[in-house]
């Protein structure tokens, strides 16, 4: 979350990016994405977006098993980092200013620029 803060912060003032971030975790993200579950299950949000990403990059880049069993690996090993800080360390400001923008306008992550595949 303080990657998140930060970033925020660099581009408007504290109570802009109070409410930023309280729209953002309220309304944009998954439901329960930093929390932990009673069932013990943490992140459970980050978890169905893990299980979502790779399930939709088999069906829609048509991945043989070895390339999925791959893709997951990666999001196993690279996805806290990438998707939890909601990419804010890892893309370019210019595609994190526009897939930030899409977030937030169409108030969903799965509409995002994230997803729009084609």
């Amino acid at each position: 979350m303080n990657f998140i803060v930060a970033f925020l912060l660099s581009l408007m003032d504290e109570e802009a990016a109070f409410w930023v971030l309280v729209h953002v975790v309220g309304n944009v993200l998954p439901l329960n994405y930093y929390a932990s579950l009673k069932q013990g299950i943490p992140l459970m949000g980050y978890q169905q977006e893990k299980f979502i990403i790779s399930h939709l990059a088999k069906e829609i880049l048509q991945l043989t098993d070895i390339q999925h069993n791959k893709v997951e690996t990666f999001l196993e090993i690279n996805g806290p980092a990438l998707l939890i800080p909601l990419l804010v360390n890892y893309v370019s400001y210019e595609i994190l200013f526009e897939t930030w923008k899409e977030m937030i306008t169409t108030n969903s992550v799965k509409n995002s620029l994230l997803f729009n595949v084609k």
